[in-house]
């Protein structure tokens, strides 16, 4: 005659819910009451990647078996408890968001150097572009162009998506009216995905001459 289990508690919990990219998620599983097997396997999914095994060993004292991982997208932590003679198998996930790299310039057209900021013809349209990481091709990203005046900077222009392309690229031209004397900065922001949650580049600045 086959005997039913008992149920044993299994948990994953992480050190934090959204990271910045390339951040060190710390896992832990934490096991409750067995009776022989004190043993439980860490894996992890990474979005549009097959899951891996991350560690499988024994709890300590406390019922807990930690480890690490450098994140960059949404990934799926999972634990599994294969059971014992008294108590059925387990398992519990945790899923957890990342930010995306974004890398922006104002490339063109030709400009100088001023200390941080680049230096353009009034007549000119200053061209960002941003590089993703991960890949987030069909991405929206959205600029945000402020001007400083009154010793604050106050937003003039933001909102249009832009796609991300297949390199996971996308340009923004500044077509706005200008004024030589006048700081101006711009950053992006991809709107979250089931890849990364919403991130954003450092501003770049720039003005006229």
């Amino acid at each position: 005659m086959q005997v039913s289990r008992a149920a044993t508690s299994l948990k994953v919990t992480t050190n934090a819910a959204n990271y910045s990219f390339g951040g060190k998620a710390t896992v832990t599983a934490q096991l409750g009451t067995t009776y022989t097997n004190r043993s439980v396997c860490l894996h992890a999914q990474q979005h549009g990647e097959s899951k891996f095994q991350l560690k499988c060993g024994k709890v300590n004292s406390a019922g807990k078996l930690t480890t690490t991982m450098l994140v960059n997208r949404r990934t799926v932590f999972s634990a599994t408890f294969t059971g014992d003679h008294r108590y059925a198998p387990a398992s519990a996930s945790r899923t957890i968001t990342s930010k995306a790299m974004m890398t922006s310039s104002v490339v063109k057209p030709s400009y100088t150097k001023s200390g941080s900021y680049r230096v353009f013809e009034k007549k000119s349209n200053p061209v960002t572009k941003t590089w993703v990481s991960p890949n987030n091709k069909g991405a929206c990203v959205k600029y945000t162009v402020q001007a400083h005046r009154s010793g604050k900077w106050k937003t003039v222009t933001s909102g249009k998506c832009r796609t991300v392309n297949s390199s996971s690229q996308v340009t923004y031209t500044w077509t706005g009216s200008r004024a030589t004397g006048v700081k101006y900065r711009v950053r992006a922001t991809l709107t979250a995905t089931t890849r990364n949650s919403t991130s954003t580049s450092d501003w770049e600045y720039f003005r006229f001459r």
